[in-house]
């Protein structure tokens, strides 16, 4: 005998679309209905409810007749209900030959894409899909396999906005059972159509559906349900654990003209650390390492994330994006020559008289040098003999270290050349011993950096 009556069925689902608040008085829906239980269920309990209502269906031809056959059905049930309904029939096969996704990724961009613009062109305020219970553990169960962290233990939002069209996605079907959406169909003498595929074991996710979650429920009946309640109240502490997230990231981040800056706290552990440089792209295998370099002092580490590259410094870490590492190179036209580069300002002048020392300027002997001038990001492999020092040249590299100079502002240090020849280090301000001023010398080149 069913648990449920349709009647107090229908108020469960309007009582929890008002307590997530999902929908506001006269606001239209688009379900997105594939012919199965749970899709069916869904655009049926909305319709009952009073919301206005579109169906959506998608033929993807991946199952041939079948495909053909849930179309129709779908068709021909929203005719008899008069709900109003959109038909897309993708060859999917066909795309998936000139596309780099997968099935699955495809398949879902396709329909979403389609979705947003039936929105766009219908005034639709909301997507629904009908993700149950079930459903949310075995989304749980599979990120957590994959290694997933507190975004993955919250499962499938009750919520989604689609950012493109500022539209949402909701899911009102996520605090009912799979048992409860068959009784309720059952009782209304609803029929639905079943997908072969989801049945096939062989898929990760199905497995979960259809061995794993039976299994956790022998051991602890309604282990499904616990499972969805956990990654609900996750959902429920995002907004807050966000907030002193984005508090925390205000409080130590200082941002630069080339990069930012976050000042790193002993206290930190690789979990809060990954939860400050996640949205930029790095995993938590990184936050692990970079984690592990701030304590140690281990100046100089260069991570990369697909948009996003990340450097420790002392005591801190710097993030920037990959374009503005690239190489820089100028050829000095004429003097004066003033730029800004990597949050320094630089100003290279002729002048009659040496400047006074300083740790922001430094003279060098103009009469020695050679054109053209060049200034440009230090390589690999530079060196340069310092002032005062005799004998064999220095590498560049070691210079920016013996300085204490890290991080991204080691990586983009640059030098002056003459003719080819590296004549000064413009970060520290180290002159080459062959561009020292001498008694005769009666113009200097002034070299003056400072921070922007």
């Amino acid at each position: 005998m069913p648990k449920i009556t349709p009647f107090l069925f229908e108020e469960k689902i309007e009582s929890f679309i008002r307590r997530y608040r999902l929908v506001n008085a006269g606001e239209k829906i688009l379900v997105a209905v594939s012919g199965g239980p749970d899709s069916m269920c869904l655009l049926t309990v909305l319709s009952r409810l009073g919301y206005p209502v579109h169906a959506a269906h998608v033929n993807y031809m991946l199952r041939e007749e079948e495909s053909l056959g849930d179309e129709l059905f779908v068709a021909d049930w929203c005719k008899k209900q008069n709900i109003p309904v959109h038909l897309n029939r993708t060859d999917t096969k066909a795309l998936l030959i000139s596309s780099k996704k997968g099935l699955q990724e495809l398949a879902r961009d396709l329909r979403y894409t389609w979705f947003d613009q039936l929105m766009e062109e219908h005034n639709i305020h909301y997507t629904a899909t009908g993700h149950h219970l079930g459903d949310q553990a075995e989304t749980v169960l599979f990120n957590l396999i994959r290694g997933a962290g507190l975004t993955g233990a919250q499962g499938i939002q009750v919520d989604s906005e689609r950012i493109n069209l500022h539209r949402r996605l909701i899911r009102p079907l996520l605090g009912t059972s799979r048992e409860e959406i068959l009784d309720y169909l059952s009782l209304l003498s609803i029929s639905f159509r079943t997908d072969r595929t989801n049945l096939n074991t062989d898929y990760t996710r199905n497995k979960i559906r259809h061995d794993i979650l039976p299994s956790l429920e022998k051991i602890k009946s309604g282990a499904t349900l616990h499972i969805s309640e956990f990654a609900q109240r996750m959902q429920d502490i995002q907004p807050v654990f966000k907030l002193w997230i984005d508090e925390l990231k205000k409080k130590s981040t200082t941002i630069h003209d080339h990069w930012i800056e976050i000042i790193y706290q002993p206290q930190w552990n690789s979990g809060l650390m990954y939860l400050l440089v996640s949205d930029y792209g790095f995993n938590p295998d990184q936050a692990l390492l970079i984690t592990d370099h701030l304590r140690v002092h281990h100046k100089g580490k260069i991570f990369y994330a697909p948009r996003y590259v990340l450097a420790t410094a002392e005591n801190s870490i710097q993030i920037t994006t990959r374009d503005k590492l690239k190489p820089f190179e100028e050829v000095i036209p004429q003097l004066p020559f003033e730029f800004n580069y990597a949050n320094k300002s630089f100003t290279i002048t002729r002048v009659g008289y040496p400047s006074l020392p300083s740790d922001s300027c430094v003279a060098l002997d103009h009469q020695k040098i050679k054109w053209p001038l060049t200034i440009r990001t230090w390589r690999a492999g530079d060196r340069m003999l310092p002032l005062g020092m005799q004998g064999k040249s220095k590498k560049i590299k070691d210079m920016l270290t013996d300085k204490k100079i890290s991080g991204f502002e080691k990586k983009l240090a640059l030098v002056l050349e003459s003719s080819g020849q590296i004549i000064c280090l413009l970060n520290g301000l180290h002159a080459a011993e062959m561009m020292k001023a001498d008694a005769t010398t009666k113009d200097f080149l002034r070299i003056e950096v400072l921070e922007v």
